[in-house]
């Protein structure tokens, strides 16, 4: 996905589904990832050509500090992701989502500010100013479509479960105060069904100790976390067929080899099954 394309599916948030924003989320990982590789080999390129020495520091400094952000995105759309996928969304995965935005829109700013901080170094035709305005036009667009997380944040934040609340009323036959607990979360777990958890926990166990095989190229870490998010939907005393069917496409593309294949196979058959 380019860039114009990446920022055009970024919008408009406001009637997105929770699966929606899973599978946006899915995709802004995987955008986030790459920028940061691509970020890494432009800096490397950078340090090869006939004018490095003439680069402003500030600007190498930013370029260094949006590999380090791109990474801190990943992590955190990672665990914001796998909460998402498992429907039990607090403030602290808005928030999150938030800082993204903000941080975004910093890291706009300074890109801006330090790639025309100086003149001096900037020659048209020149190899070294050609691949610091390739990683500016890159990390700057990336950031630009990153800074729309915060209009995301806003339509997560009405998926919020609000657990463990206290509500106060006045009883109706009554002339005290009374405090009514919520219940949800002892609810929840007596909905778990305990059978159901342990076959996805022995199937769960089938892949990673397939994934452990030296014939295995695939990401070991993505796959740890579809598992973890698929077992959040287990939890649930209905999931969500939309996402376990986005998080299935996920862990097939991750098994470049086919090692996985059978064991896949009885994965999709547990789901259809609970389905």
């Amino acid at each position: 996905m380019d860039s114009q394309d990446y920022n055009n599916y970024l919008t408009p948030y406001d009637e997105k589904s929770l699966d929606g924003i899973f599978s946006t989320l899915q995709d802004v990982i995987e955008r986030s990832k790459e920028v940061k590789q691509e970020l890494i080999k432009g800096k490397a390129k950078l340090r090869h050509t006939s004018r490095f020495n003439e680069v402003p520091s500030t600007y190498c400094l930013t370029i260094s500090s949006s590999i380090n952000l791109a990474g801190s995105f990943v992590y955190d759309l990672e665990i914001i992701a796998k909460v998402v996928a498992s429907d039990r969304i607090s403030d602290r995965e808005v928030l999150l989502l938030s800082e993204i935005g903000a941080n975004s829109s910093k890291m706009e700013l300074e890109f801006g500010r330090s790639f025309k901080d100086e003149y001096r170094w900037r020659m048209d035709n020149d190899d070294t100013f050609s691949v610091a305005f390739g990683i500016y036009q890159m990390g700057r667009d990336f950031f630009i479509g990153m800074m729309e997380m915060g209009s995301l944040a806003r339509r997560l934040r009405t998926y919020v479960k609000r657990d463990n609340k206290n509500e106060v009323y006045i009883g109706k036959n009554s002339g005290n105060i009374q405090v009514q607990q919520d219940t949800t979360n002892s609810t929840m777990s007596q909905e778990v069904d305990s059978e159901k958890l342990k076959d996805f926990n022995r199937l769960a166990s089938t892949i990673m100790e397939r994934a452990k095989s030296v014939d295995f190229k695939g990401d070991v870490e993505a796959l740890e976390y579809y598992i973890d998010a698929m077992r959040g939907q287990v939890q649930k005393s209905k999931p969500n067929k939309s996402v376990i069917k986005t998080m299935m496409s996920g862990l097939k593309l991750i098994d470049k080899t086919g090692i996985l294949d059978s064991a896949l196979s009885a994965l999709g058959t547990f789901w259809d099954n609970l389905f």
